[in-house]
């Protein structure tokens, strides 16, 4: 979804913080304004994983620590004071830390490595899910700190290692990633460009001007262009601007940005490298443009249903099928990509079915290699499947690749955030999470990386965080290979 040659999803969304009573496992003490908080973080219970294929999954945590605040009667945070470097802190009262990765190894579900990395958080005016904060690249991990404008690098597997840290210009607020001929291409939100670092000597090496603010990349099949999505102002049809990665030049075909619709949210292209698909979530109704990278131009619009909310889009390499997701219609909307071949000029795709999501609300979803199932996470739900009984849990449905509908409900520890299937097709690796203020005024993380076991759709071991001193954890993302 990340990515190596480019997108296998991309997702908007929100970050869910609520408050909770739970078993305290451990608890981290910070002192601030004479109040003393511990924060903590509850791992969940389970067995152990089954071992299957080797395969990594990549877990990005947002770090947090030094409270300042106080809690009223209500509960709430009310800041007080400012953090070493002067910012306000975040609405809980701690300020950021640096960051931190947990490497998963798929054969036995184990974390099999832990890396320090910079600053990291949801940028500000983005939907947390727009964000790619990581790309496996071979067997190297990138990672894109946008609060310290840095982007760390280091080898897969490492345990302990001390990253490399590549500087970008200040105010990038880096917010996505791809890799293309032997590059690594930059999203810097925060001053309309891309910064390009070369993937072998992570040395920033050129940075390239846009014309709007960019929210989004994909690289093609070949990797020898990357596709660029960019906002405009508000109620503004966005564009799309097309880099040749041989000689970094911007729209050598078209000679101008491709106009694509209102507010572009993500881009993803087809297996062959011939599509790429734009979704315009400020349209009406909502649209996903269809871009011919052969001639760098828009050759199709397909229309989504009135008055929906699309957030999230994926690409089945195997069944060749588009997927797009509203939690606001209820909706998965599947379209068959099978007659977008390699060649020039080959047709859209057309729409199969919209399936219905149960729970209301579908958001990311991971398919597996094969076709055979999604994944689909529900944004919303505060119970598990069973609506009476599993009060503050959350959802994953189960969607079936060949009758379009949906077989099945599990029911996570926590309400999911992030999502993706390991590159075996025989795990799908969850971030289910809650956080908040207990009635005592202890700020408490609870959750970890739940495992779904795909052969029998059911959890098979929650992944606890890692722990490291001073600081508390908040897990924001998990992509697989």
């Amino acid at each position: 979804m990340l990515n190596q040659k480019r997108f296998s999803g991309v997702r908007i969304g929100w970050r869910r913080t609520i408050g909770l009573a739970v078993s305290l496992f451990f608890a981290l003490v910070w002192t601030g304004c004479g109040d003393v908080f511990r924060p903590v973080a509850t791992p969940i219970s389970a067995p152990s994983g089954t071992p299957q294929s080797e395969h990594l999954a990549l877990v990005v945590y947002e770090g947090q620590a030094g409270q300042l605040c106080n809690v009223n009667s209500s509960g709430a945070c009310v800041p007080n004071g400012a953090c070493a470097d002067g910012s306000a802190p975040l609405a809980n009262g701690f300020c950021l830390a640096p960051g931190y990765t947990s490497q998963i190894d798929v054969s036995g579900d184990t974390d099999a490595a832990d890396v320090s990395v910079g600053l990291l958080s949801p940028v500000p005016g983005v939907p947390a899910f727009a964000q790619q904060y990581a790309a496996l690249e071979g067997t190297g991990v990138f990672v894109a700190n946008n609060d310290d404008d840095t982007v760390s690098s280091f080898a897969q597997f490492t345990p302990g290692a001390t990253p490399t840290i590549i500087a970008l210009a200040a105010g990038a607020q880096p917010l996505a990633m791809v890799e293309a001929n032997s590059n690594v291409y930059v999203a810097d939100y925060g001053l309309q460009r891309i910064s390009v670092i070369n993937e072998a000597s992570n040395f920033l090496q050129q940075e390239i001007p846009l014309n709007f603010t960019p929210v989004a990349l994909a690289a093609n099949a070949t990797g020898n262009k990357v596709y660029v999505v960019s906002q405009a102002a508000a109620g503004q049809a966005g564009a799309v601007s097309v880099i040749t990665t041989t000689d970094n030049a911007v729209n050598p075909t078209s000679g101008a940005d491709i106009q694509v619709g209102i507010d572009p949210i993500a881009v993803i292209s087809n297996s062959a490298g011939s599509e790429m698909y734009v979704l315009n979530a400020g349209d009406t109704p909502p649209t996903v443009s269809v871009i011919d990278t052969f001639l760098d131009a828009v050759v199709g619009v397909l229309p989504l249903p009135s008055g929906i909310s699309p957030d999230f889009l994926h690409f089945d390499d195997h069944l060749l099928r588009l997927y797009v997701s509203d939690p606001a219609a209820g909706e998965v909307t599947v379209f068959d990509a099978s007659q977008t071949g390699a060649a020039q000029g080959a047709l859209p795709p057309v729409e199969l079915a919209a399936v219905p999501i149960s729970g209301g609300h579908p958001g990311p979803l991971g398919v597996l290699p094969d076709g055979s199932r999604a994944y689909v996470m529900d944004t919303e739900a505060t119970t598990g499947c069973d609506q009476t009984t599993d009060s503050g849990r959350g959802r994953v449905y189960v969607l079936d690749g060949t009758s379009l509908t949906e077989i099945g409900c599990i029911t996570v520890p926590y309400p999911p955030t992030s999502i993706s299937a390991s590159g075996d097709g025989s795990k799908v690796y969850i971030i289910d999470t809650a956080a908040g203020f207990d009635n005592d005024g202890n700020y408490i993380v609870s959750g970890g990386t739940t495992v779904i076991t795909t052969s029998n759709n059911q959890v098979d071991t929650t992944i606890s965080q890692p722990t490291p001193p001073g600081e508390f954890l908040i897990p924001l993302y998990v992509v697989c290979e």
